[in-house]
Formats: structure tokens, sequence, C-alpha cells
């Protein structure tokens, strides 16, 4: 599995199978959906987005947020409650949970940007309020 998926894909992909703790059947098939799905569709399709934005309409510098785009204030208020309530489920050994809310952020980021568009925002010329974090590529 390791192999195949990384150490790190290989850990998510145990953990969500089935509650932290009990006897799963694990089944590659399952595994392969999930990864893609999880990790790359998801996760990995927002990461790109956010790269590519910063890059092409930003000049590699993290804008400050547009305030004025609706639903992001929802997503703020997820993204803060999220370390609280990871920590409240790792306590708890319900580490499936903990990783359910990640992922479902990650979900609700994806349709942040889905129904917000903030790509055709920065074509738009509604960039003009840069951040003072700069972005850089890795060497």
């Amino acid at each position: 599995m390791v192999a195949k998926f990384g150490p790190d894909g290989t850990r998510y992909l145990l953990l969500t199978q089935y509650p932290f703790g009990i006897d799963g059947d694990i089944q590659a098939k399952r595994f392969v959906n999930q990864y893609n799905s999880d990790l790359a569709n998801d996760l990995g399709n927002l990461v790109s987005r956010v790269v590519k934005m910063i890059m092409a309409d930003f000049n590699g510098r993290l804008p400050q947020p547009d305030r004025d785009l609706q639903g992001l204030d929802q997503l703020m208020l997820l993204a803060e409650e999220l370390p609280q309530s990871a920590y409240t489920h790792i306590r708890h050994f319900r580490l499936t949970n903990a990783i359910a809310d990640s992922i479902n952020l990650v979900r609700a980021t994806n349709k942040f940007f889905n129904d917000t568009t903030p790509w055709l925002l920065g074509k738009q010329g509604r960039r003009r309020n840069r951040g003072q974090f700069s972005i850089h590529a890795a060497s």
C-alpha cells in the first residue's frame, strides 16, 4: 500500500475505512476510489486551484480576503471551528471523525470556489487588495 499511495495516503486510507481500534475489511478497490475522490480530486483540486490563482492573478502574493464574497463568513466559521472539533475527536480516539471534519472543510472550500468563481473576480480587476505574504516556488 505504501508503495502505491505513499505513507501519508496509506495512513489516511487506513484511518478512514473503519473506526479506530475496530477490525475492518481492507479492500484495495475501495482504497483506490477513496484516494481518488478525497485526496486527488477534492484536496488536490483545491490546492491546485488556489496556487494557480495566486500565481496568475495576484503575482504570487497571498491577497487579503474580499469580505464581500457571499458564503465567506460561513466558510471561515467552519474553518475556525475545525481545530477544536478535531482536537475533541482525537482526544476521544475518534480519528475517523476528525479526518471527516477536515475533508468536509476541503469540500466546503471547493463548493465555495465553485459558487463564487474567484478566478473570474481576479480577471475582472477585483484583485487590487494585495496581501503581504509572498508565495515562492520550491527550488
